[in-house]
């Protein structure tokens, strides 16, 4: 086994999410700009876990196994002895660079709401069983919209996922709860998302 794969295969064992954000930075040192491609989905999937372990202080936190023809929520997290599945998925706009982050263009908001419920639509056709939350990753770094529109908008467009998960998280700059047991929740415009 080369580093890659000996901290591939560590992510899906139990650590602290600062544990697991070190290993994900160690994985981007060796990957280069191939950790922001399709190549390195598992990679960004413990990219999200370690960030959302941390801002939910979990103990632990853990990638999923896929599981042949099954629907496979992408991580765990365990906070004490209770372990709490996620799935996620990135709003990815073609216009955005993923080996630097940057931007083509600034994105507009009907684009970044369009991907968003497509994305939403996609993760509420699937049963996860016993799956708890949704992350949503929006990675266009500029967005051409007013903070007040941000919130209202976006949460909107999650709407389908709302129906399938108990959670529904944003993930922009940090991360916002957009919807929780079928129910919008009320947004800060300033939140970075």
């Amino acid at each position: 086994m080369n580093k890659l794969q000996i901290e591939a295969a560590a992510c899906y064992e139990w650590q602290t999410p600062a544990e697991m954000l070190q290993r994900v930075e160690r994985m981007n040192e060796l990957l280069g700009t191939a950790f922001r491609s399709n190549v390195a989905k598992e990679f960004r999937e413990g990219w999200i876990a370690a960030r959302f372990g941390s801002h939910q202080q979990a103990d632990a936190v853990r990638l999923i196994r896929e599981r042949h023809s099954v629907p496979t929520p992408d991580f765990e997290l365990m906070a004490g002895q209770v372990k709490t599945q996620y799935e996620s998925t990135e709003v990815y706009l073609p216009e955005v660079l993923r080996s630097t982050g940057r931007s083509l263009t600034i994105t507009s908001l009907e684009r970044v709401c369009h991907v968003a419920a497509d994305a939403a639509q996609k993760k509420a056709s699937k049963d996860y069983g016993g799956c708890h939350g949704l992350i949503v990753y929006i990675s266009s770094p500029q967005m051409s919209f007013e903070p007040e529109l941000r919130w209202p908008r976006v949460q909107s467009a999650l709407e389908p996922a709302s129906m399938r998960f108990t959670e529904v998280w944003i993930l922009k700059e940090s991360f916002a709860l957009a919807w929780q047991n079928g129910v919008a929740v009320p947004g800060d415009i300033h939140t970075e998302f």
